[in-house]
């Protein structure tokens, strides 16, 4: 365990160390992942990663979230969750995962392997110059140095640096080698005799008054067991984490492990900063950016941030957020101070911004079929915005269209269009979508009332169109009916009659009409009727039926008949003068009827009025 920031270093030494290990050593993007205060008053932890891959640093960097939530919910690292900060520098290896055997070692970047000392969980990564060189280089002032391994696959180990696998139980894996590297403990389960030492969990001596864990026999658990593989060596406890994953460490190993984090977090006396920094990406394409973090020690008041070829160019932020537009190489400064004093550190060519690789990659296309409704004057419109669902591209959009825009009647239906994308590069793409047209607007129904007159059969027929009265659609009327269209005798007078309308989209109207069905006279034969007349009209007491010569001589019979066809009154010996027939109609209300005028080849209707 190595710390950096203690009174037995001189700053100068430190200062000196950095831009040593600058010369020697590659600069990795990190993230601070959990943050507890200046790095010379805390515990320091800095994971890196092997085996993961460029296009799997999002999953490194949620690895190590994940295994340091779990870790700070768990005592006794919980009790110390604001002593303690967590770095994760994103280290790129060329193949992901582990070896499977340490003599045949795969490309990722520190030689992680299972099968290491011939035991197939023990994981080590084997290429230990290279995580100091990384640590050294990117967070000098590291107390704990821990490696996740991109592998499913159960493994962890406990030297130097903490080692665990990203197998399901990851977490427990890493709290438990964590024992091992930075609290000094042993294995309580038997893990063989090469591994058999004095520890501050292992032991062979026996006597309570001299035993290692003497301040804790006989509490919590705490006892002299012996191992069963080995009975000349012993453990403190039965349940521990050192023995079974899951389970709490014992009051011997959390001791051990608190008087480590203890010394780590001891506050020093107030001292000038020792600047330091890092940042989250170190190669990047125009216009990306980059989050810088201040690693500086002792608590800075104040941050100086000077950045050439970023925007901004400066900064008094103490993590600040920069853009850069231009390729090049840029240097990167920082000035932190605090009442005691500013330091100033600096990274030549610190940031990379590549050339912009030719985009020959075609927008990516997510869109949605769509219903649409025409208006009152029968059109729609939409956009391509309406089409699209999430269309994107690798560097930037410059347009989405549609090949058409507007609807009208003539669409109704599923219509396939064009929706296309283009790219800044100029790329293209484009794919056919849906789009229904709908019609959901009744039609406007206008009507009148008619009056119709029977044939020379007593029938009477009427058309839609006899009581259309400027009906209209936005679209057409492509239907029009009557709930009764044929009349006769029996329907004279007044009749209620359904008019109907229906569009090309079946939305439909209806209208109550009056149809006033009046008998008409038949087509007759001859003079005898050309000039016949009822007069007076409008009568009251009497009318008179005048023939133009002489009453024919065939009338058999007169009929007085209401608007409805219903006879009154049937008259067969009517008197006769001259010409003319007086009929009594002093019994009729007011309103319109008919005499009706009966011979042996034809009839004749005549009308008149009551008027009273």
């Amino acid at each position: 365990m190595i710390k950096f920031y203690t009174k037995q270093i001189q700053v100068v030494t430190l200062v000196l160390l950095l831009f040593s290990l600058e010369s020697q050593a590659q600069l990795m993007p990190m993230e601070i992942i959990h943050y507890g205060g200046s790095p010379n008053e805390v515990t320091n932890m800095v994971i890196v990663g092997d085996g993961y891959t460029a296009a799997e640093l999002d999953k490194f960097i949620s690895d190590a979230k994940n295994a340091t939530a779990g870790m700070l919910g768990q005592l006794p690292w919980r009790n110390y969750k604001e002593g303690i900060n967590v770095y994760a520098i994103k280290v790129v290896s060329n193949v992901s995962g582990a070896a499977m055997n340490p003599n045949n070692l795969i490309d990722n970047y520190f030689g992680s392997s299972y099968w290491s000392h011939n035991i197939e969980r023990l994981l080590v990564a084997w290429r230990s110059s290279r995580v100091f060189s990384v640590l050294f280089s990117n967070t000098p002032f590291f107390d704990i140095g821990v490696i996740v391994v991109n592998d499913t696959k159960y493994g962890g180990a406990g030297g130097t640096f903490a080692v665990f696998s990203t197998h399901a139980a990851a977490t427990e894996i890493m709290i438990h080698e964590l024992g091992h590297s930075f609290g000094d403990l042993a294995d309580e389960y038997w893990a063989g005799p090469q591994f058999a030492r004095e520890r501050h969990n292992m032991t062979q001596d026996t006597v309570p008054e001299t035993i290692r864990w003497r301040d804790f026999l006989n509490r919590n658990g705490i006892g002299i067991y012996p191992h069963a593989e080995s009975p000349t060596w012993h453990r403190p406890h039965q349940n521990c984490k050192m023995r079974f994953l899951g389970r709490s460490f014992c009051n011997v190993c959390s001791h051990q492990l608190e008087k480590r984090l203890d010394f780590l977090s001891t506050p020093e006396a107030p001292a000038r900063p020792t600047a330091l920094f890092g940042a989250d990406n170190l190669e990047i394409k125009p216009a990306e950016k980059v989050k810088f973090f201040d690693l500086s020690t002792h608590n800075p008041t104040s941050w100086e941030w000077t950045f050439e070829g970023g925007i901004p160019e400066v900064s008094n932020e103490k993590n600040p957020e920069v853009l850069y537009r231009t390729q090049g190489k840029y240097k990167v400064t920082l000035k932190a101070g605090n009442d005691s004093g500013d330091n100033e550190f600096f990274r030549n060519e610190f940031i990379n911004v590549t050339a912009p690789s030719p985009d020959r990659t075609r927008p990516v296309l997510v869109t949605k079929n769509i219903k649409i409704e025409l208006d009152k004057n029968g059109e729609a419109t939409i956009s391509a915005e309406d089409i699209d669902d999430g269309t994107y591209d690798d560097v930037a959009l410059a347009e989405i269209s549609i090949s058409k825009e507007k609807f009208t009647c003539e669409d109704i239906g599923n219509n396939t269009i064009i929706f296309k994308a283009t790219d800044s590069s100029g790329n293209e793409a484009q794919m056919g979508v849906t789009v229904t047209v709908d019609d959901k607007i009744k039609p406007t129904i206008k009507a009148k009332n008619v009056e119709i007159y029977l044939d020379s059969d007593g029938v009477g027929y009427l058309n839609p169109k006899d009581v259309d009265d400027g009906s209209f659609d936005n679209c057409e009327i492509s239907e029009m009916t009557l709930s009764k269209t044929e009349f006769g005798r029996e329907d004279a007078g007044e009749n209620k009659v359904m008019f109907n309308i229906k569009d090309s989209c079946s939305n439909s109207a209806s209208v109550e009409i009056t149809v006033t069905v009046n008998i008409i006279l038949s087509t007759e034969n001859g003079e005898i009727f050309e000039k016949l007349k009822v007069y007076p009209n409008p009568a009251n007491e009497i009318i008179f039926i005048k023939f133009l010569k002489y009453i024919d001589p065939s009338l058999e019979s007169i009929e007085i008949v209401d608007a409805k066809g219903r006879i009154l009154n049937e008259i067969r010996g009517f008197e006769r003068n001259g010409n003319v027939i007086p009929i009594e109609v002093k019994g009729l209300k007011s309103g319109q009827y008919f005499v009706k005028l009966n011979t042996q080849r034809s009839l004749k209707l005549l009308r008149f009025t009551i008027l009273r």
